[in-house]
């Protein structure tokens, strides 16, 4: 159970610095390496999950996707904004990692976070 930058790269081209990667893998270890050994005794099925992790969390971290492009002096393009309250959900890494790690290691990767926002204002008794 060793992946590296080169390998996660291989499946999810980005521009990130393999040092960036390396951390990431190493906060992936950390936080769901010994449930995937536990659960999956066979190396490339632990390998296929960790390398997913890291890739929801470098296409998490890359910013928006660009969905069109225009060029020549009109210039503009249009972006597909993450980060949409989805969680895994959000990309294609982490719907892979839902349906491959049927154990459920993933839920010690990420934080399941309720936001609440309360609009209004209260009068002086509180309601």
């Amino acid at each position: 159970m060793a992946i590296s930058a080169a390998d996660v790269k291989t499946i999810c081209p980005t521009s990130l610095p393999d040092a960036v990667i390396d951390d990431l893998i190493c906060t992936v270890n950390d936080r769901m390496g010994a449930c995937v050994v536990a659960a999956y005794p066979l190396v490339c099925t632990q390998d296929m999950i960790l390398k997913y992790a890291v890739c929801y969390l470098v296409s998490d971290m890359s910013g928006p996707e660009i969905s069109s492009e225009k060029a020549a002096n009109g210039a503009s393009a249009s972006y597909n904004i993450k980060g949409d309250g989805e969680g895994l959900k959000s990309n294609q890494w982490g719907r892979l990692l839902i349906s491959l790690d049927t154990a459920g290691c993933y839920s010690n990767l990420v934080a399941d976070t309720l936001m609440l926002i309360t609009l209004g204002a209260t009068d002086s008794s509180g309601t």
